[in-house]
């Protein structure tokens, strides 16, 4: 009797503290989408779509059955999704970590200690309650499951056969983050056979229930078949097949990976998760962890760390962000924090047990704060979170009915689609990266029939934006304010508020940011919301640009008082030195010396390697009769680029 209460005492337990993290999770999560890929991946929810490379059917298929949820709006029914099996990767961490290190009560807190440590990651927490990070919060629930299968396998050899399963299943969802576990598994599975826990009978069996996994990828052809709204690809062959599930619409980006890259990611990683990640040297729990596990379970420990520095060292060998966006990387990562979390279980394990009431109590007391401090410190805080949302109703604010709007970047494109397709707003969004491709031509004639016409392919990716702007040109198109400089260097580009409307006629040029005027800016205006890099990178700078594309045109034209105000007004949403630049030009030639040098002092902040912003505070010195110190800014502008024509230029005739 005692043994049935205990029990279910931990049972009571464990749901309680399961509940509470499913509630920090909803109270923080956001009530529409995160600016990032979450609009593109609702719009696959809701279309039933085929996701871009590698297409992520399992994710697709259990988001459209969170759509069916008989509450709230479509992101936020979409977010829930993330936050479900966010929540269920911890749970499973917990029972991971009781499999491998015991069943005791003590054991079970340092369980409920580890879940609570992989939640509370700050990249984990953004990423698993949003649309977007249900692909990550998917990869880690099938993760963790899998590991668990496998430590299960000890007992029992028909474990292997449910791992491997889950194996199959987690490449139809995120199967580059899959494979990578190769060497843990490996590795596991050759201890399990060598300790004679399976055998090769076992392992010829679990080959089936792989495929079986696997099978969820048939999603692709039938959808195709159907001719779903939005889908990357039409997937009719295995040649087709092969183009999405083997990405190689990004191989060229990541054929330019080098080692210098490899070396950039991993020191950046390395950096993030000491002093964001984890701060306040709660990573240190990490080492102690790896000690104590690898002495008390050895064999699940060297699988656990074989596995965590596969997927680090994958990733960090093969993505090729742009220059300083290093943190795109995180979301990739965010599963590997299933093993920090679990050497942090091994860690309160290392603690010695306390005799007495205090001592029942001060542990669970010093885990309890770490993971207080964790919550306050990494809470995202986006229960108003409404940027990306509002960036794409300002777009749809922007435009007129039946227009052409031609998307690059990651958070236009989705912006653009769900608008379209899930909203149902009037208006052809045309996503330039995949302009080329017939199969996407004809889902664009088959969305929107006679609202868009089209010419026959020619091959050349500005001759077709050319001749499909030509042939649409009765009616309003538009372009991104992100946009590859070769495929419009044809196109008469006007600033449109967030976009820039492409002007047929010769019409003269309107400068004005009356529809920035009626944008929404709920949480940047009122600062509700913090800013994740995302955000920054594709709202915010969007925003930012359009009013300086408006103060570039003005200083261009001699309006430096106008342009000026249009400066300071992108500022609120991001700065650079190019800003703090334009800005101080502006004021050099209306002769306000004293406010020249405080944005240019201000560019050389935010870029102290420009020899441009030591030759500006040079001809700045120059006009103050302060020759002394302009040959100083000179010098500077020399040690950075020696063969600067500028520099040189200002040193001989300061000589």
């Amino acid at each position: 009797m005692r043994s049935i209460l205990r029990d279910n005492s931990r049972v009571l337990i464990t749901a309680g503290v399961f509940l509470v993290f499913f509630w920090i999770y909803i109270s923080s999560m956001p009530p529409a989408f995160n600016s990032d890929d979450s609009p593109a991946t609702l719009t696959a929810f809701y279309t039933l779509g085929i996701q871009h490379p590698p297409g992520y059917p399992l994710n697709t298929m259990i988001g459209k059955i969170f759509l069916m949820f008989p509450a709230g709006t479509e992101p936020f029914r979409a977010n829930l999704s993330a936050v479900f099996f966010g929540v269920l990767s911890a749970f499973m961490i917990y029972l991971l970590f009781t499999a491998a290190a015991g069943k005791s009560a003590r054991c079970a807190a340092a369980g409920f200690f580890a879940a609570g440590v992989f939640l509370l990651g700050n990249t984990v927490w953004l990423q698993f309650m949003n649309a977007k990070g249900s692909i990550y919060a998917l990869n880690a629930f099938l993760t963790v499951s899998l590991l668990w299968a496998l430590v299960m396998a000890r007992g029992s050899a028909k474990y292997l056969y449910l791992a491997a399963f889950l194996a199959g299943l987690s490449m139809c969802n995120h199967w580059t983050s899959t494979v990578v576990l190769g060497p843990g598994l490996f590795f596991y599975m050759g201890y399990l056979f060598y300790e004679k826990k399976i055998s090769l009978k076992n392992i010829s069996y679990a080959a089936v229930f792989f495929a079986a996994g696997l099978s969820v990828y048939l999603f692709v052809f039938i959808r195709s078949a159907a001719g779903p709204a939005y889908a990357w690809g039409d997937i009719r062959t295995f040649e087709d097949f092969k183009w999405l599930f083997s990405r190689s619409q990004y191989a060229a980006i990541e054929t330019k990976h080098t080692l210098g890259h490899t070396a950039d990611l991993l020191s950046y990683y390395i950096k993030n998760i000491f002093t964001f990640e984890y701060p306040f040297g709660a990573a240190v729990l990490f080492f102690t962890g790896v000690y104590y596990g690898l002495k008390k379970r050895t064999a699940e420990t060297l699988f656990f760390i074989i596995s965590y520095l596969s997927v680090v060292i994958s990733v960090a060998s093969f993505a090729t962000p742009p220059e300083n966006t290093q943190w795109l990387i995180k979301p990739y990562l965010a599963s590997s924090n299933i093993y920090p979390a679990l050497f942090a279980g091994f860690a309160v394990l290392m603690i010695p047990e306390i005799k007495g009431i205090y001592g029942k109590i001060a542990v669970p007391a010093a885990a309890g704060f770490v993971l207080l401090l964790l919550a306050f410190v990494n809470n995202p805080g986006y229960s108003r979170y409404f940027i990306g949302y509002d960036y794409g109703k300002n777009i749809t604010r922007t435009i007129e009915k039946e227009s052409l709007v031609f998307a690059e970047g990651d958070m236009n494109v989705g912006a653009v689609l769900y608008e379209s397709l899930v909203k149902k707003e009037d208006f052809v969004p045309v996503a330039s990266v995949v302009f080329l491709y017939d199969w996407y031509r004809s889902q664009l004639l088959r969305n929107y029939g006679g609202k868009i016409k089209l010419r026959a392919r020619t091959g050349n990716m500005r001759e077709e934006i050319e001749n499909t702007v030509m042939l649409n040109r009765t009616k309003g198109v538009y372009y991104t304010t992100v946009y590859t400089e070769d495929w419009v260097k044809n196109l008469s580009p006007e600033p449109a508020g967030v976009l820039n409307r492409i002007i047929i006629s010769d019409r003269p040029l309107v400068v004005s940011d009356n529809l920035l005027k009626i944008y929404s800016f709920r949480g940047i205006a009122d600062n509700s919301s913090d800013y994740d890099e995302f955000t920054e990178r594709l709202v915010l700078q969007n925003y930012a640009t359009a009013y300086f594309k408006l103060g570039d045109i003005l200083r261009l034209n001699k309006n430096f008082a106008a342009a000026v105000v249009m400066y300071e007004k992108g500022s609120v949403f991001y700065v650079s030195d190019g800003v703090y630049t334009n800005l101080g030009l502006c004021h050099y030639f209306m002769g306000n010396l004293s406010e020249t040098e405080r944005a240019w002092k201000k560019s050389i902040e935010y870029n102290p390697n420009s020899a441009l912003n030591m030759t500006n505070m040079a001809h700045l010195y120059i006009a103050k009769n302060d020759r002394k110190t302009a040959m100083e800014y000179v010098r500077r502008a020399l040690e950075i680029a020696p063969d600067d024509a500028k520099a040189i230029e200002l040193h001989r005739a300061l000589r």
